[in-house]
């Protein structure tokens, strides 16, 4: 492993920092209903508390743009810490507001507004990430596995949000205690500077003081590949949404387990994401990638025309599509993040990313919500919901003749 590459490591420990604080929110649910939503119906509570979520990401592509124009005139590592400290401090301040019995309705107001200052920062994160992996050029051999690793890297955040759930969980009082691990940022962004105290890491690269005329120009110039990309990154978004935002509320309000056989079980899927994403960043490295994401996105559509007739309220028909979609999602995040970095070039390319990446996070955060009402009203939800998603990969992969060039097929 060259130096370069056990650099992209070491910062891919800021997003283990980003997966934690986003994914706390989620695998707090339990506690933040208690703490802020004490007077809504169970369903109403999880609803509203998905929709903070999909604030949150909603406002991830305004983040783009503020981080990514950061990388791109004043460097990528500038952009990427700075969103990290921004981060850190809204969790932490997520950890000492006070409960709705205290200041009432302001209390989810404020968790809310904590929620889009997350996704403000949130913006600027992986989709750096992803352009500084491309601009290091032939100093990384393997593109996509070293992307795969960083985000398999990233996700122990998820693993270690859902650790400190289940260890809350089991507390006998956490009308407290469950504040803690929100504080543990902090802590987090401590570890993360010590490790990267080298790298520079407030310091600008190369003030590249490119006129906002040349900005606007190559970004115009990068649109149309930018809302395509937007769609892959929607799919694959939507595709793990379905696997790591919905299983909690849905076994713990559905299937009506206690929430630390909840968490258990979210973290084997969660695995699975983990294992598959760097195996299919190396098969994208070595076999063309529109062949991948054409394969992937007709087993996608076979598992969904399959579960049509599953009885999906059954746990284990449940929880073994579950395991199936999060192979799928790894492969979908391993597949389509090195095709992101390489899509874009130019003086935008940090911004390009950063955008064509949260864009698609963005709409598909609002999925879990969509998929609990659904729920309410169909058993037919879930599969419906894997069918669409399939044919719109499907669809999207087939407008270019390979990703990375810049000849789309003639309709």
């Amino acid at each position: 492993m060259n130096t370069s590459t056990k650099q992209l490591m070491k910062l891919a420990f800021g997003n283990i920092i980003e997966w934690y604080d986003a994914f706390l929110y989620l695998s707090f649910m339990p506690f933040l209903i208690q703490a802020f939503l004490p007077n809504l119906a169970i369903g109403e509570s999880v609803i509203a508390l998905l929709l903070g979520l999909a604030a949150g990401n909603v406002v991830r592509p305004i983040g783009a743009i503020i981080f990514g124009l950061i990388g791109d005139i004043y460097g990528r590592k500038l952009s990427y810490n700075i969103s990290i400290l921004m981060m850190a401090i809204s969790t932490s301040l997520m950890g000492l507001l006070p409960a709705y019995a205290t200041i009432g309705v302001a209390a989810p107001i404020i968790l809310v507004i904590l929620r889009l200052l997350q996704g403000l920062s949130m913006g600027g994160q992986f989709g750096t990430l992803i352009s500084m992996n491309e601009s290091l050029g032939d100093e990384i051999k393997y593109k996509g596995f070293s992307l795969g690793i960083c985000m398999s890297i990233s996700l122990l955040g998820h693993s270690m949000a859902l650790i400190a759930a289940g260890v809350v969980s089991k507390v006998s009082d956490t009308s407290l205690i469950w504040r803690l691990p929100f504080l543990l940022s902090l802590i987090l962004f401590l570890v993360h500077i010590v490790l990267n105290k080298k790298n520079g890491l407030f310091i600008s690269e190369e003030k590249k003081m490119v006129c906002l005329k040349t900005l606007g120009k190559d970004f115009s110039a990068n649109f149309g590949r930018l809302l395509t990309y937007g769609t892959l990154s929607f799919c694959a978004a939507s595709t793990f949404s379905m696997v790591a935002f919905l299983c909690i509320p849905y076994m713990i309000y559905v299937f009506h387990y206690s929430k630390a056989i909840s968490y258990s079980y979210s973290q084997i899927f969660l695995w699975c994401v983990i294992f598959s994403a760097p195996f299919f960043g190396l098969l994208n490295d070595k076999i063309n990638n529109k062949i991948l994401v054409v394969s992937v996105s007709l087993i996608m559509l076979m598992i969904g025309l399959v579960s049509l007739g599953l009885n999906i309220q059954t746990f284990f028909i449940y929880a073994s599509l579950m395991v199936v979609m999060s192979f799928v999602a790894g492969a979908l995040k391993g597949i389509l993040l090195p095709i992101l970095g390489r899509g874009f070039k130019g003086s935008v390319s940090c911004l390009s990313t950063n955008v064509s990446y949260t864009l698609g996070l963005g709409i598909a955060s609002f999925m879990p919500a969509l998929l609990v009402w659904l729920s309410h009203k169909t058993t037919l939800g879930l599969p419906l919901f894997i069918i669409i998603i399939a044919s719109l990969l499907l669809f999207a992969s087939l407008k270019f003749k390979s990703f990375g060039d810049d000849t789309m097929v003639k309709s």
